[in-house]
Order: structure tokens, then C-alpha cells, then sequence
């Protein structure tokens, strides 16, 4: 494999706000704490040596999950019992249980995180530093979750349950794994990936087979598996839950913050609520809405008073699951952590909650970008070939590269150019004799020609559009081309799952991948298979 790295911009990705971030724009400095480079990590390391978590209880915790989940002779475990250490910190992802993984950037998400502790580790020997995957077991976005797409095909899974995801059941997703299999037969690259589907999916829970997934493809390499729908981790994040009940103060923090961004010309990411928690049981959840002297359970008859919600949280902390405004708090609250990867829209959101993180006495992580990767396969590789485009020009908006195609293919037979000095030659003359015999004539000769050099203009859109009639195999080859890098017009990491590469270059391409990866290099990364 080769690869090369492109700007953001030239590919026309990432919102302006992660852009600016990236830049580090003077204006958005009171919205983080860390500047995202890899120097400001020895600050960060001990600011976060100075904030305790428990610990014990972590690690007990994670240990009891990975029993529970059929993992319990992981290579991870090492890391586990490594958080005992008050020299050991995290880096972390988060990402939704999608199926059979989902978009191709979940696992680029996961290799940013290993990738840089082990940068982590190379700069400060004396400490240790583990890769996270924070499942968001308590999702209830079935919607979201429930497809994925190979070699252009969705593959869907229904069920009736409600909820959090992580709990449902996986009944039915066999049939659609096995669909998926009988579709690309005729390729050899998968059979060790589906049989590690065929094996999680085995599994109760939608949260279980997640975590058998990860585990199998990286699991060597640390990466700590965190399930947050967990009674005795949410024992230790229980203070913040309450004073977000009593105090309901991240609501307005958070609307501030989006309003003063808003203000810089960026758009708001996160909604807040007054209460940020939703109400948690087996077929539900739903948010906690106050009112008067109650506390009302949306779209059922559940209530509570002041003093019952209170005693229920302190019993019962499972039944509470913090909403996206208030889950990095209970994450950096439960894990000595340093850094949060996300896409850019997460990168956004986490720039308006730090004024709620200060308020709530959390540390404030760096927050960065998880690498973008496109793979470019033999077939897309021979199509640029084919148009001799560079790589910045195959992201182009589809009309302005087959413009420039054509136009490439046939060269000056499109253009007027010459024909354009042709006719201002023409008229400088007529200018010139219009401005001898009478001056207010020169403004009917400079009408004249502008008039002339729009037919000519038209001409050549004319003869743009016969040309192209007459390539369809231009036109072809560049279908082909923009379907490898945006199929069904989305990029290939926001649409494409893992499946289809494995199925073409095996289940190393993964670490292949991982190998062009550098976590601190803001642009996207584009690998030739």
C-alpha cells in the first residue's frame, strides 16, 4: 500500500468550526484547554495527574464486562489491570453499535486511538497510555444503527424492541449475516471475518456482540472495551447526575457557548435539556422532564418527586443514562483520561460544553480529529490512470471534473481562446475608428463586443456539451472513479462497511491501513490498495 495526504479543504470536507479549531483560531480559545498538537501532552499529563478516579473500581468493573461478554482471556485485560497504575491514562473513541460495525470511519476512529498512545508512549516512556472504544450501549437511534452497506447493497436488520440498543436482542441478524455471505461468495477475503461475525452474533445482546467484534480485531493491539450501561460505573458519576437534576445548569452553559459560537459565524451543534439524563429500563428510554414539584418520565405515566428521584438515583444509578450533553462528563469522570477522537461534528459539539465541564468540577480532555481515509482499489487507482487526474483533482464536484476531462482529452478543440483575441483585435480597431469620428460611439463599439463574446461563450458551452455526448467513455470512467470515492453521492468512510475491503484484500487490511495512519496529521489520508 502507498499513500498520500490531502488538506481537508481541497477534498471539500470538515465543517469550518473543526477547520478553525484545527488552526487554532485566536477567536475559539475559550472553548478548549488544550491547543490539539502533540507538544501541549505534557502539560495535559500532569494537569490530569492531579485529578483522581477511582481506580479500583474501574478496572474491576471493565474486568466483570469483558466475563460477562465472553472475552475474558482478552490481550486487553493487560491494560485493564494497568489502570490500577496512577501512571496509566486513556485516549478514547465513542461510537454507536452499529451493525456489523457500520461506516468504514468507526474503524478509523478505533486505529487514531491506538496510533497515538503508541506515539504517547514513544514521547513519555515513563508512562502508560490505553487505547478506549466507548460503546454507546445506551443509544435508543435504532434507525441509525440497524443497516450497513457492501459493495453498494443495504443490508438491514429489523426488530420490535425499544430502548437502549446495547440490550436488545440479536435475534435475526444471523439471517441477515447470512445473506451477506451467499452476496460475496465468489470473493475469499472474508471468511475469517465472518466467522468472527458468526461468533458474536451467537451472542444475547447487541452490546455483547459489539464488544466481540472489537475485541477480535483489536484486542491485540489494547484497545479497552467500555460499556457505560453499568450500575457500578454509574455509582461513581452519580454527584454529577444529582446536581444536573437539582441544579440544571449544563443546559444554559451549553446554550451560551453554541450562541457565542453562533456569533463567530458557526453553526449550533448540541441541544441541550434542562434535566440531560433520560429515564433507563429494558423497552425504555426516555427523558426526565421537570415540572412544578415533579419529575416526569416523557411519553409515560411515570413521575417522581423531588425526594423519589433522588432516592431512585442513589438505588438504582442504571436506571439514569446521560443524554450527548452530559455523556463525555460521565466518561472523563470514570477514566483518567487525556484525549476524546471524533468525526467533525463531534470535534463541534465538544467546543460547547467546556463552560458545562468547568462548572461541574470535570476535567476538560484535548479533543481531536480522527483520521479520514480513503482506499482507493485497483479499479479506481486504474480509472485516474485512465482520466491522468492528480489526486487533489479527483474531488472535484462531478460537473467540474468532467469539464476539465473533456477538456484535457480534447484539448484546444473546445476552446475559443484564440478565437476570443481574434475578435478583441477586431474591435480595438473598430474602437479606435468609432473614437475618431464621433467619442460617444466608443460605449456602442464596447456593447457590441461584450455582446459578441457572450454568443461565443454560449458557442462553447454548446460544443462543451456535444463533446461530451461524443465521450461516453470518458464520462464512464469517471462515474466509475466518483463511485469508489462517493457512492450513492456519500464519501466512502461515511457509507462503506469494513466487510467490503476485508472481502478484497483480506482482514489485514485493517492494520495495512493502520500503518499510513499518523493521528496528529489534520488531512485527509488516501491509500492505494
Amino acid at each position: 500500500m502507498t499513500s498520500e495526504c490531502i488538506r481537508y479543504d481541497v477534498a471539500g470536507m470538515l465543517n469550518q468550526l473543526t477547520r478553525d479549531y484545527l488552526d487554532q483560531q485566536k477567536s475559539l480559545s475559550n472553548f478548549y484547554q488544550y491547543e490539539p498538537e502533540i507538544e501541549s501532552f505534557e502539560k495535559l499529563i500532569e494537569d490530569r495527574k492531579s485529578v483522581s478516579v477511582n481506580r479500583e473500581l474501574l478496572a474491576t468493573s471493565l474486568e466483570k464486562q469483558y466475563i460477562e461478554a465472553g472475552n475474558g482471556q482478552s490481550p486487553a485485560l493487560a491494560n485493564i489491570r494497568l489502570l490500577r497504575d496512577e501512571n496509566t491514562f486513556t485516549v478514547v473513541t465513542g461510537h454507536q453499535l452499529n451493525l456489523f460495525t457500520g461506516p468504514l470511519y468507526f474503524i478509523w476512529k478505533i486505529l487514531s486511538t491506538i496510533n497515538l498512545t503508541q506515539q504517547l508512549k514513544e514521547k513519555h516512556p515513563n508512562y502508560n497510555f490505553v487505547p478506549v472504544y466507548w460503546m454507546a450501549s445506551e443509544d435508543h437511534d435504532f434507525d441509525e444503527v440497524n443497516h450497513t452497506t457492501v459493495f453498494g447493497k443495504k443490508y438491514s436488520w429489523q426488530s420490535n424492541e425499544k430502548g437502549a440498543v446495547g440490550r436488545f436482542s440479536t435475534d435475526g441478524i444471523a439471517d441477515v449475516l447470512e445473506t451477506l455471505k451467499k452476496d460475496t461468495s465468489r470473493l475469499n477475503g472474508g471468511s475469517d471475518w465472518y466467522k468472527i461475525l458468526e461468533e458474536a452474533y451467537e451472542k444475547p445482546t447487541v452490546a455483547q456482540a459489539t464488544h466481540h467484534i472489537v475485541d477480535s480485531l483489536f484486542g491485540d493491539s489494547g484497545l479497552i472495551i467500555v460499556d457505560g450501561d453499568d450500575a457500578d460505573l454509574k455509582q461513581a458519576f452519580i454527584p454529577i447526575m444529582k446536581r444536573d437534576i437539582l441544579e440544571q445548569k449544563a443546559n444554559s452553559l451549553i446554550e451560551d457557548a453554541a450562541d457565542d459560537l453562533e456569533k463567530l459565524g458557526y453553526k449550533k451543534q448540541v441541544t441541550p435539556r434542562e434535566i440531560n439524563l433520560f429515564y433507563l429500563k429494558n423497552g425504555l428510554r426516555e427523558r426526565i422532564v421537570p415540572g412544578g414539584d415533579q419529575f416526569t418520565i416523557l411519553n409515560t405515566e411515570i413521575s417522581f418527586s423531588e425526594e423519589e428521584i433522588l432516592k431512585e438515583l442513589e438505588n438504582h444509578p442504571e436506571r439514569f443514562s446521560p443524554n450527548v450533553a452530559l455523556r463525555p462528563m460521565y466518561q472523563e469522570t470514570i477514566l483518567p483520561n487525556l484525549a476524546y477522537i471524533g468525526g467533525g461534528a463531534e470535534v463541534a459539539y465538544w467546543l460547547e460544553l467546556k463552560r458545562a465541564f468547568d462548572a461541574y468540577d470535570v476535567f476538560y480532555p484535548m479533543v481531536l480529529l480522527r483520521n479520514s481515509v480513503l482506499v482507493l482499489n485497483e479499479r479506481a487507482q486504474k480509472k485516474q490512470h485512465q482520466l491522468e487526474l492528480e489526486t487533489f483533482e479527483i474531488f472535484q464536484p462531478y460537473h467540474d471534473l468532467a469539464k476539465k476531462v473533456v477538456k484535457q482529452a480534447t484539448r484546444e478543440i473546445l476552446s475559443f481562446q484564440r478565437e476570443r483575441q481574434d475578435l478583441s483585435a477586431i474591435f480595438d480597431r473598430i474602437r479606435e475608428r468609432m473614437q475618431q469620428a464621433d467619442p460617444t460611439l466608443r460605449d456602442s463599439a464596447e456593447a457590441a463586443e461584450v455582446k459578441h463574446l457572450h454568443y461565443i461563450n454560449n458557442l462553447e458551452k454548446k460544443l462543451l456539451r456535444a463533446e461530451k455526448r461524443n465521450n461516453d467513455v470518458l464520462m464512464q470512467r469517471i462515474d466509475d472513479l466518483k463511485a469508489e470515492i462517493e457512492p450513492n453521492g456519500i464519501f466512502q468512510e461515511r457509507i462503506v462497511n469494513v466487510t467490503q475491503l476485508i472481502c478484497e484484500h483480506g482482514i489485514s487490511v485493517i492494520s495495512d491501513v493502520q500503518n499510513h495512519l499518523d493521528p496528529m496529521c489534520f488531512e485527509l489520508t488516501v491509500v492505494r490498495s
